[in-house]
């Protein structure tokens, strides 16, 4: 899976890099204040009523991811919740088992878990087609339109999607026998397609920014199984 980037950012190269990311301690609870001594009087007095005990934070602690570029390592993230900072719209999301950490940029990061991804560009306007740099248009029609441009790939009927209460659209994209190098651009990274791949988009306007999250299986035949864990991330997703 060697090249899949040419700048680095692979969607199935191996990843190899351990560094985890701390997360925010519990705070403790405070002790009760002692009640003071009865009185003495005649009149026995009424007991006390104990100090009421503060409640725990409920609150989440988030952390960060540990990656950088594409000339940093990737790193595994143990299971917790992460901001996807610097990322702009920004977003939370949570996993409940390890995952590799591969890119964090401002418009674009990934993490990946075997042979499978999940990932997010915002502010997408180029790709290549057949060697060619193309516009790609505004919005997530404009993105559905771009995909529709590869002859080879089998696109599912595009349907609608939500994420955290923003609206958009799903499609599915297997790419049979086309590869697509250098399939889009970010500012410092591309994104590339292999032949044999099968991938989910979810399209949609966030902030006035087209937003692009991506479950992608390196090996089609992995699809639906890698859904069974990728799916709960996503739904995850929180905007901040």
């Amino acid at each position: 899976m060697a090249n899949r980037l040419a700048l680095g950012f692979s969607l199935s190269v191996a990843m190899l890099g351990l560094g985890a990311c701390a997360s925010g301690a519990t705070p403790s609870l405070p002790t009760n204040v002692p009640s003071s001594a009865p009185s003495q009087s005649a009149t026995p007095s009424a007991t006390p009523s104990p100090s009421p005990t503060a409640s725990p934070s409920t609150a989440i602690a988030t952390a960060t991811l540990c990656a950088g570029g594409q000339s940093d390592p990737s790193c595994e993230l143990p299971p917790g919740t992460y901001s996807a900072d610097p990322f702009k719209p920004g977003f939370t999301f949570t996993i409940t088992e390890p995952w590799t950490n591969d890119r964090r940029y401002a418009d674009g990061g990934g993490l990946s878990f075997g042979d499978a991804a999940f990932l997010w560009a915002s502010g997408v306007s180029a790709g290549t087609v057949a060697d060619s740099e193309v516009a790609i248009g505004p919005g997530p029609a404009g993105f559905v339109a771009f995909l529709g441009q590869f002859e080879g790939f089998t696109l599912s009927e595009p349907g609608p999607a939500v994420v955290d209460g923003v609206t958009g659209i799903q499609v599915d994209v297997e790419t049979n026998g086309t590869a697509a190098p250098h399939f889009f651009q970010i500012t410092d990274d591309v994104y590339n397609l292999d032949a044999g791949e099968k991938a989910r988009f979810i399209l949609l306007e966030k902030d006035g920014t087209t937003v692009i999250f991506m479950l992608d299986a390196f090996k089609a035949a992995g699809f639906d199984a890698f859904l069974a864990k990728g799916q709960p991330v996503l739904d995850s997703v929180a905007w901040e």
